[in-house]
C-alpha cells in the first residue's frame, strides 16, 4: 500500500525564544534518513547524498528501517564530519518486546583493542535504549579515551528505559562550546552533564543503526522511522518542537535579519513524499 506522508519545511521566526545565536539553519542539518525506498538495499541521505547500506536481515519497508535482530544499518563511516564542533542526533523508533538489553539504536566509534580486550569498542557516541541495570536504564554515552570505552572512562546521561510497542523520539545534543552532553526523551530533558572528550576524537570508522562497536554486542531489534544528524547543538526549544512536529516535519529557526526577506518569499514550503 502506498503510503503519502506530508513533508513540512517551516521557517519560523523564534528569535524571542531562542536568539539569534541558538539559531539553527537549514544547512545545519547535514543528515537526514527517512527510508523511503521500500525493498532497496541502500540507506539514503535525503540532504548531502551519504548513503549508507543495509547489513543482514534489515530491511525498508512501509517507510521505515526495520530490525529484526539479525542485521542493522551502516552509514559511511566518516558521515561526522573532522570539524564539528557540536552534534545532534535525533530520532523517531519503536523497541520491540524481543529486543535485548544493551543493543545499540545508534552507534557512532571504533573496534578496536588489544589482548582480552580486542574487537572492543571505543571513542565513541552511543546511545542504548535499556541497558538491563537493576533498575534498567536509557543511556546517552560518550567515550574517546581509547579502548575498552568503557574501561577507560564514559560520560553518561541516564534516564528510564524506553517501553516497549511505543513510538518514541530521542534528541543526543554533544554541546562542544558548552562541553556538555543533553539527552531529551519525548521533548523532554533527561539530563545534561559536563563532559571533558573531545568530539575530534571520536573515531570515524562505524556508524550504525542498530548495532554495536563491540564485536558481539546484540543487535537492536524494533524500527526506525527517521534518523537525523545535525551539525549543532539543538536548543531545547527547537527540539520540543520537533517532537510536537514528528518525524515527518523539519522545522528551521532563522535570524532575525532574514526573517522578513524570507517571509517575502513564502516563508512556507509544503510538499509531499511517498513511502511505499
Amino acid at each position: 500500500m502506498v503510503k503519502m506522508k506530508k513533508v513540512l519545511f517551516v521557517l519560523a521566526v523564534v528569535a524571542l525564544t531562542y536568539g539569534a545565536a541558538q539559531a539553527v539553519m537549514v544547512n545545519d542539518l547535514t543528515n537526514r534518513y527517512s527510508f523511503l525506498n521500500s525493498g532497496g538495499t541502500e540507506v539514503v541521505d535525503q540532504i548531502n547524498g551519504e548513503n549508507g547500506v543495509l547489513d543482514g536481515t534489515a530491511t525498508i519497508a512501509g517507510g521505515q528501517l526495520v530490525l529484526d535482530g539479525g542485521g542493522s544499518a551502516h552509514l559511511p563511516g566518516d558521515v561526522l564530519d573532522m570539524d564539528l564542533t557540536s552534534v545532534s542526533f535525533e530520532t523517531w523508533f519503536t523497541v520491540s518486546p524481543e529486543s535485548t538489553t544493551w543493543a545499540r539504536l545508534f552507534d557512532f566509534g571504533g573496534t578496536g583493542g588489544t589482548s582480552w580486550y580486542a574487537n572492543s569498542g571505543g571513542n565513541y557516541i552511543i546511545y542504548v535504549p535499556n541497558t538491563g541495570n537493576n533498575p534498567s536504564d536509557s543511556t546517552f554515552t560518550v567515550s574517546t579515551m581509547g579502548y575498552p570505552g568503557w574501561q577507560k572512562g564514559e560520560d553518561v546521561v541516564h534516564g528510564t528505559a524506553v517501553a516497549v510497542d511505543t513510538p518514541t523520539y530521542i534528541a543526543c545534543v554533544w554541546d562542544g562550546v558548552l562541553n556538555t552532553i543533553s539527552y531529551y526523551l519525548n521533548g523532554d530533558l533527561v539530563g545534561t552533564i559536563d563532559t571533558t572528550m573531545d568530539l575530534a576524537a571520536v573515531e570515524r570508522m562505524n556508524a550504525f543503526i542498530g548495532d554495536s562497536s563491540y564485536v558481539g554486542d546484540p543487535y537492536f531489534k524494533g524500527s526506525v522511522d527517521e534518523f537525523r544528524i545535525w551539525s549543532v547543538a539543538l536548543p531545547a526549544e527547537h527540539i520540543a518542537t520537533s517532537y510536537a512536529m514528528g518525524p515527518d516535519t523539519v522545522c528551521m529557526t532563522i535570524p532575525e535579519p532574514a526573517t522578513i526577506a524570507l517571509l517575502s518569499l513564502g516563508g512556507l514550503l509544503l510538499s509531499r513524499r511517498r513511502k511505499s
